[in-house]
């Protein structure tokens, strides 16, 4: 048991790094090229004493039949900042963004274990639309994608 969950520990801890570093060398290395200077995207900040705590970027979807539709990405809070309301606050502006460019949804992708966010999309009128179960090597330890979406008002 206690070897199975050390790999379970050591596989998700690769993956997950794995993931930062894509990150970083994809739409993070440079976020004003990336979300601000592109039509249709956008990327916001908290602060709380001039210190940064939370961040939420958003841009067109690229699932088919998502033309109209705005994906949410890039959530984060830091941890002393969680539960007051942050999170709520940038997802409501990727919202605001969305209705404000004619979307008809906001969508998001996460994963199972990311409990507090879902509870958190749910509160605020995502809809859990789809639970996708990626490649075989994550399949094998229970991973899934939860796909998510806002349907705007007057679409």
């Amino acid at each position: 048991m206690a070897l199975a969950v050390a790999g379970l520990w050591f596989g998700s801890r690769y993956w997950y790094t794995e993931y930062i570093q894509f990150s970083l060398l994809d739409d993070m290395l440079d976020i004003r090229k990336y979300y601000l200077e592109r039509d249709g995207y956008g990327f916001w900040v908290a602060e709380s004493g001039g210190e940064l705590v939370g961040t939420v970027a958003a841009l067109p979807s690229s699932e088919p039949g998502g033309e109209k539709h705005l994906e949410l990405k890039r959530l984060s809070v830091s941890k002393n900042h969680r539960g007051k309301g942050i999170a709520k606050a940038l997802c409501r502006t990727v919202i605001d963004f969305a209705q404000q460019r004619g979307c008809q949804a906001v969508v998001l992708t996460t994963t199972f274990a990311q409990i507090s966010a879902c509870k958190l999309y749910e509160r605020i009128g995502l809809r859990l639309m789809n639970t996708l179960a990626p490649e075989l090597k994550f399949k094998f330890f229970g991973f899934k994608i939860l796909a998510y979406q806002y349907d705007l008002p007057n679409h």
